[in-house]
């Protein structure tokens, strides 16, 4: 029988050690295996984000331009400088170039590297230069980080800061245009794959996935940079001339409701805690609302000519300048008034006289013609924060409300409602939806939307637009809006000075008014309306000191502008100053200034160029015939005119005033 080898210990343990490695080596095989193949997901997850990085491409917003394709506000590309302090070489050397290119010292640096020494990146500087840029890229430190971002810039600066807005550090609209529109300015980022080596330095390669970003619509406002320039430095200069807590002024096209130009500016600030860049950026023109007072009177004269309950030569007593009213007593401004027309109401700004022209009217019929100019609704403009004033109901009114509100008490409005309010005079009684943004185009250049004329609803005739607009044109000529008038340039306008109250004081605060001016030119073929507002000045506190000289500069410019629309009428030597008052809708006035020349003079008892005969006739008889003259007028005592000066046949002279002196009739008490 064969005996069978044994294995010898050596080789016991040499079969051990091979199937011990065959183990093992299987093993590894199944694990390499099961890592690469099996379960390869987590690992290559791992290897991406150790080798690769993921890139958000910020998309550029849209271009703002003004109604001239001007550029008011863009993106621009800009640098951001990081540096990697455990970078080889961040020695001395960079601490020094730093400091010789972007300020600072070397210590400084060099305490920032130690710092943050752990970090493999230290953000340094958000925006350089294209000079720092180069220098530092020069200096060829691996250290330095460079970062391509944009940034948004006004190429013109702060104009129409307040209504274009800013962007947040996260590229958000705030304020103004920036935010009412930011879904349409703001684009859809792009996106890229990044390769990073062992020193976490990023290379884009064209094997990695790239989604490119789009870019934001772009939009054209209906403001115009020179115009918006022109209101801008006046109403700043306004500001600081009459020292007042800040100016707010509006420019509208009044047949289009087009905002040609938008201003805030603020000047000592607020008392109400807001911080300086709130203050800054606050678009007062429409997030403000005020007492308007006397520009108010707008309203009521509309209310009176349209329901034809009153006309420009009706004749309403004053009360030599105090009226009890309901308990209350209303005065009139400086001066006290006996008879006056309604045309001199206006050009007086009497409260006493509007108040009784509202008496007449009535509560309900007041409420309807404020309700239809606009106020108490916000206007429709598009930007954000607007107020709607306030307007309460008739049953929440006193019965002394319809005298206060009627003056422009009681009752709050924002600078754009006041100003619609004007342009729906000047445009012949259509109350507009003012329109600031002409209209959105995508980058391609194609339109997504433009901007239409839209008329809210008819509020008076067009007769009464011109009538009130004859009204107006007296009060610059002849009334408190003097100081407005430019020459060559027929204005019609109402200043305005209300009493403010504020939180915390019982009634109006003294000495502290809104003083405001708003008119439209030229008055025969409106191309602009426009409202001007001081807040509290120290300096001339009356609108017709403050508010209406700040306005007449204002049209004195934009008629000097190259290209301007409204041509100056001739001025001869004897016509150096604004012409009489009269109406601009007729073919002859006094002054001829719309007809092609004056009518021939006529001498005697109807001749409108002499004082008539009042003596005999009746108080009421004599202020209409000197109405129709328009000649002012002074009265002492009631009944018939017993003597007059100056005397009958005297030639009228301008700025002429007449004193009658009357005693009532015999059987008169």
């Amino acid at each position: 029988m064969k005996r069978r080898n044994r294995l010898t210990p050596e080789q016991k343990r040499m079969c051990g050690l091979a199937a011990l490695f065959l183990f093992l080596m299987l093993g590894t095989l199944y694990r390499t295996f099961s890592y690469q193949v099996i379960n390869r997901g987590p690992w290559l997850e791992k290897l991406l984000a150790q080798g690769q990085s993921y890139k958000i491409i910020p998309a550029e917003r849209g271009l703002i331009y003004d109604r001239h394709m001007n550029v008011l506000s863009m993106d621009m590309p800009t640098t951001s400088l990081a540096v990697d302090p455990n970078m080889p070489g961040t020695t001395q050397a960079l601490a020094c170039s730093l400091a010789a290119v972007l300020g600072g010292t070397e210590s400084e640096y060099n305490a920032l590297f130690k710092r943050d020494a752990g970090t493999r990146y230290l953000p340094l500087r958000e925006r350089l230069t294209l000079v720092q840029r180069k220098r530092l890229e020069a200096a060829g430190f691996e250290a330095l980080i460079f970062e391509e971002s944009l940034q948004r810039v006004r190429p013109l600066g702060d104009l129409a800061l307040q209504l274009l807005g800013v962007t947040t550090q996260e590229r958000e609209g705030a304020w103004g245009i920036e935010q009412q529109l930011n879904s349409r300015l703001t684009g859809v980022d792009g996106w890229a794959v990044e390769q990073k080596d062992g020193l976490n330095r990023r290379h884009e390669s064209v094997d990695l996935p790239v989604q490119k970003p789009q870019p934001g619509d772009n939009v054209v406002l209906s403001i115009d940079h020179a115009l918006q320039s022109i209101l801008e430095e006046e109403i700043h200069e306004g500001v600081r001339r009459y020292n007042a807590r800040f100016g707010t002024a509006v420019l509208m096209d009044p047949f289009t409701g087009e905002i040609l130009a938008m201003v805030s500016a603020v000047g000592r600030g607020g008392r109400d805690g807001e911080n300086e860049f709130n203050e800054k950026m606050k678009n007062r023109a429409v997030q403000w609302d005020f007492e308007p007072g006397s520009v108010f009177k707008i309203v009521t004269l509309a209310a009176a000519f349209e329901e034809g309950a009153f006309n420009a030569k009706s004749l309403i007593f004053c009360e030599n300048g105090s009226y009890r009213f309901e308990n209350e007593v209303i005065s009139d401004h400086e001066e006290s008034f006996a008879w006056l027309t309604l045309n001199q109401v206006m050009a007086k700004s009497s409260n006493i006289g509007v108040a009784k022209v509202a008496q007449t009217l009535g509560s309900k019929l007041m409420f309807k013609y404020i309700r239809d100019f606009g106020f108490g609704n916000k206007t429709g403009v598009g930007l954000p924060g607007e107020s709607s004033g306030i307007l309460r109901q008739v049953y929440e009114w006193t019965p002394f409300s319809v005298a206060s509100i009627s003056f422009g008490q009681e009752i709050s409005a924002t600078p754009l409602q006041v100003v619609s309010m004007a342009a729906a005079v000047a445009n012949g009684g259509e109350l507009l939806e003012p329109q600031l943004v002409k209209k959105i185009v995508d980058p391609q250049g194609t339109v997504l939307r433009s901007s239409r004329r839209r008329v809210i609803r008819r509020v008076i005739s067009e007769q009464t637009a011109e009538d009130i607009t004859n009204v107006l044109v007296n009060v610059v000529v002849d009334g408190s809006g003097q100081e407005a008038a430019v020459p060559g340039i027929t204005i019609a306008g109402k200043t305005g000075t209300a009493e403010k109250s504020i939180p915390g004081h019982s009634g109006y605060l003294p000495g502290a008014n809104v003083c405001s001016f708003v008119g439209f030119w030229p008055a025969e073929s409106p191309v602009y309306a426009m409202l001007v507002v001081l807040d509290e000045p120290t300096i001339d506190r009356w609108g017709s000191k403050s508010a209406a000289p700040c306005f007449g500069r204002i049209v004195e410019r934009i008629a000097g502008l190259p290209g301007n629309n409204v041509p100056r009428r001739q001025m001869t030597d004897d016509s150096a100053s604004p012409p009489q008052a009269g109406p601009v809708f007729t073919a002859y006035t006094r002054s001829g200034e719309t007809g092609s020349q004056d009518p021939p003079p006529v001498t005697g008892p109807d001749s409108p160029n002499h004082i008539p005969q009042l003596t005999g006739m009746s108080v009421r008889q004599a202020m209409m015939k000197l109405a129709e003259l328009e000649i002012e007028a002074t009265v002492s005592g009631s009944g018939v005119v017993r003597r007059q000066e100056p005397a009958a046949g005297k030639k009228i002279e301008p700025g002429v005033v007449c004193r009658l002196v009357c005693t009532p009739l015999s059987g008169e008490q």
